[in-house]
C-alpha cells in the first residue's frame, strides 16, 4: 500500500514536469501564430512600437514620470551616473511583459541590470513591471527567465506570470557540483547532480492563493531534454534593439520635445539677487581631512578587521549587528557568487568632522557604505548608507549628486543628516515657433534643516517659482548666464574632488598593505 501511495506521487510529479513545458510551448505557438513580421502584439495602430519607443525615450530623457505605490519620480533619480553612461551600450525592448496584450518596455545594461516598465496612457505616467532586476531575461507574452551561478551551482528558472508581474508557475533547473569523483583510467572528473523544481500558484478560496512545489532528481540526460524547450523559448524571445535605433526614431518628423517649463518666465532681477545672495552663503571648499595621521595606520588596520569579516558593526537605525559579508548588497553579492573585496573601492577620510577618519566603501555602481569606528569603545557603526549610487564624495561633511541633467549639493551634519542642499537641472527641448533645440534651466533656493539659517521665500518669489511635488521643493527658471554664475562654484568644487579624492582612495590590496600612502 506504502509502495503503491508513493509510486502515485513519483508519477504526478513526473507528470507535471513533463507535461507542463508541452503545454506551455503550445500556448507560445498559438500566440506567435497571431502575430505578423510587422507586429509584435495585436495593439491599437496608433500606438505601436514607435510609440513605445518615443516612451522610452521620454524615459531616460527625464520627460515621463515613474510612479512608484504613489510616489513620482524620474530616470536619473533610479539610476546613477555610472549606468546612465552604459545607456549607449544597453539593449531595448517593447514587449508584451506580462502577456495582458499591451506593449511595455524594457532597458537592459550591460551589467545584466533589468529595468522594465508598464505604461498608463491615462495618467501619461510609468510603473516598474518586474521585481527582478538582475540576471533577468524578458521572453515576452507573460514568460520571463531567470538565472544564478556559483562556483558550485547554477540555476535556471522559467516563470509564467500574471498581469501584475506575480509568478504563476515557476520551472526550476538545478545543476550542482558535489565533489570529484575517480574514473576506472584514476583521472578526477567532476560530479553533478540534476534536479528540477515545479512550483505552481493555485486558488483557494476568492481571497486566498496557495501554491504547490515538487522537486525531482533527475539524470543528466533527463534534465538536458526537459530544458530544452525553454532553452528554445529563450532562443526565440524577442529581439531588442540598440541606442542608436532608438534614438533613430527621434528625427521622425512627428515627434515634439517638450518640457514642462517652456512656458514658464525667467525670474525677474529682484528674485535673482536674493537668490545669488543666499548661494554665495554656501561653503563649496573641498577637504578630505584624514583625521590624526599617527592614527591614521591604525585605524586601518581596525578597518581591515572589519573587512575580513573578524568584527561586526552596528545599523545605528536598528541596533542590529552584521559581519560585512551579511549586509545589503554585500549579502547580495555572496548569493549570486561574486563577492571580492578586490571588487570594490575604499576611501578613508574624515567624513563626519570628528577628527578621525571613516571608512567609506564603494561598488561604484549601486552603493556607498560609510563605516566609523571608535577606538575607545572599539566599535564599528554603519555612519551612513547611500544605496543610490548617484550620490559621491565631496569630503567632510558634504555629498553630491548627478543625475541626468541634474544636480544636487547636500551640506551633512555629524550623524550625516542633510543640514542644508540645493538642486538645480537643466532640461531641452524643441521651440515650436523656430524649429529649434533649446535649454531651460532651473535653481531652487537653498534648503536648511535649521530654519534660523533659511531665507524667507516671499510671495513675490513664490509666484515666479515652479513647485516640484514629489521633492516639495519650489524651483526657478533663469538665463543661462544666471546659471552658469550660481552653480560655477559648485562645479568647481566638483572637479577638485575628483582629484583630492585619489589621496584617500585604496585597492584593497592597497588598504591591507603595510604602508597606507604607498
Amino acid at each position: 500500500m506504502k509502495s503503491d501511495k508513493i509510486k502515485k506521487i513519483s508519477t504526478v510529479v513526473a507528470l507535471i514536469i513533463f507535461l507542463f513545458p508541452a503545454v506551455l510551448i503550445v500556448m507560445t505557438s498559438c500566440t506567435l501564430r497571431e502575430k505578423s513580421d510587422n507586429e509584435v502584439l495585436m495593439i491599437d495602430v496608433d500606438q505601436g512600437v514607435d510609440f513605445y519607443k518615443r516612451i522610452l525615450i521620454r524615459l531616460i530623457q527625464d520627460d515621463i514620470a515613474i510612479n512608484e505605490n504613489g510616489r513620482k519620480h524620474h530616470f536619473s533619480d533610479e539610476v546613477s551616473v555610472y549606468y546612465k553612461e552604459m545607456l549607449s551600450d544597453s539593449k531595448f525592448f517593447v514587449v508584451d511583459i506580462n502577456g495582458d496584450k499591451k506593449l511595455d518596455i524594457g532597458i537592459m545594461f550591460p551589467t545584466n541590470v533589468l529595468l522594465t516598465y508598464y505604461y498608463d496612457e491615462d495618467t501619461d505616467t510609468l510603473s516598474p513591471a518586474l521585481d527582478s532586476h538582475i540576471y533577468t531575461e524578458i521572453l515576452g507574452n507573460g514568460q520571463v527567465m531567470m538565472a544564478s551561478s556559483s562556483a558550485s551551482s547554477s540555476a535556471t528558472f522559467y516563470e509564467v506570470i500574471d498581469i501584475s508581474g506575480e509568478p504563476i508557475t515557476t520551472i526550476s533547473f538545478f545543476k550542482d557540483y558535489m565533489g570529484d569523483v575517480i574514473i576506472p583510467n584514476e583521472t578526477k572528473k567532476p560530479y553533478f547532480e540534476y534536479s528540477i523544481n515545479v512550483e505552481m500558484r493555485l486558488p483557494d478560496g476568492p481571497d486566498k492563493l496557495n501554491t504547490t512545489s515538487n522537486r525531482t532528481d533527475v539524470t543528466k540526460e533527463q534534465w538536458e531534454m526537459m530544458k530544452k524547450p525553454f532553452d528554445d523559448l529563450r532562443e526565440n524571445a524577442p529581439k531588442s534593439f540598440n541606442y542608436e535605433e532608438l534614438m533613430a526614431i527621434k528625427s521622425s518628423p512627428d515627434i515634439t520635445i517638450i518640457s514642462k517649463y517652456q512656458n514658464v518666465n525667467c525670474i525677474d532681477s529682484e528674485t535673482y539677487s536674493k537668490i545669488e545672495r543666499a548661494y554665495n552663503k554656501l561653503n563649496f571648499n573641498v577637504s578630505f581631512n584624514t583625521g590624526n595621521i599617527e592614527e591614521y595606520s591604525l585605524y586601518k588596520k581596525q578597518f581591515c578587521r572589519l573587512l575580513k569579516n573578524e568584527v561586526m558593526f552596528t545599523e545605528k537605525e536598528t541596533g542590529e549587528e552584521f559581519y560585512l559579508n551579511e549586509y545589503g548588497y554585500f549579502s547580495i553579492d555572496v548569493d549570486l557568487g561574486r563577492y571580492d573585496l578586490n571588487n570594490y573601492t575604499y576611501y578613508v577620510y574624515d567624513i563626519n568632522g570628528d577628527e578621525s577618519p571613516e571608512l567609506c566603501i564603494s561598488d561604484n555602481s549601486r552603493f556607498t557604505y560609510v563605516i566609523s569606528y571608535d577606538i575607545k569603545s572599539d566599535l564599528f557603526t554603519l555612519w551612513q548608507r547611500y544605496e543610490t549610487p548617484y550620490i559621491y564624495l565631496l569630503g567632510t561633511k558634504k555629498i553630491g549628486y548627478s543625475g541626468n541633467a541634474k544636480d544636487a549639493f547636500f551640506m551633512l551634519d555629524e550623524d550625516g543628516e542633510y543640514d542644508c542642499f540645493i538642486w538645480f537641472k537643466t532640461e531641452g527641448y524643441r521651440d515650436l515657433e523656430t524649429q529649434k533645440d533649446s535649454c531651460i534651466f532651473m535653481v531652487s533656493l537653498p534648503q536648511y534643516v535649521d530654519q534660523y539659517n533659511q531665507e524667507e521665500l516671499t510671495e513675490h518669489m513664490r509666484e515666479q517659482a515652479v513647485y516640484d511635488e514629489n521633492q516639495d521643493l519650489y524651483y526657478f527658471r533663469v538665463t543661462e548666464k544666471q546659471y552658469n554664475r550660481l552653480t560655477r562654484d559648485y562645479f568647481k568644487m566638483v572637479k577638485s574632488a575628483k582629484k583630492a579624492i585619489k589621496k584617500v582612495d585604496f585597492t584593497y590590496e592597497k588598504l591591507s598593505g603595510n604602508d597606507v600612502f604607498e
